[in-house]
């Protein structure tokens, strides 16, 4: 994609600090990042959303990012913890439309929150949402 940033840094025609790379992908450290040591995991291959790509180029995202993760544990930062994760769609906060997975190394009382809010118990008849969703795949 000729607007995509994260096409144009796999290209070399953007400049990145690059952690690894391979056929599939590349991993750059975040340059707004969570924490110290928070990288991204790109595949080569363009798609804006993971539904669109691959079943083989997500796996081989995955591959890269437990590498990298593995990596960061024993690094000497201290990393204790991480947390993986896809912005999946403008609505959940995904900036940049090629699929992404963030890593995030975690320390000890760093502050960083995650959590999905607690909301107040709702009556869900959890059978209907799931032949909802189940009828599509």
């Amino acid at each position: 994609m000729s607007n995509c940033i994260f096409c144009k840094i796999i290209a070399g025609e953007i400049p990145s600090t690059r952690v690894y790379e391979d056929e599939h992908t590349i991993v750059i450290m975040d340059i707004h990042p969570a924490s110290i040591g928070h990288m991204l995991v790109i595949p080569r291959t363009h798609a804006a959303l993971v539904h669109e790509l691959s079943a083989e180029a997500a796996g081989h995202v995955m591959k890269t990012a437990q590498k990298v993760e593995q990596a960061l544990r024993k690094s000497e930062l201290g990393v204790t913890a991480s947390n993986l994760w896809i912005n999946n769609g403008a609505d959940a906060g995904q900036e940049v439309a090629h699929v992404h997975l963030h890593v995030v190394p975690r320390y000890p009382a760093d502050g960083i929150r995650t959590q999905v809010p607690n909301r107040p118990k709702q009556q869900l008849d959890f059978a209907d949402i799931a032949q909802k969703i189940s009828i599509n795949l």
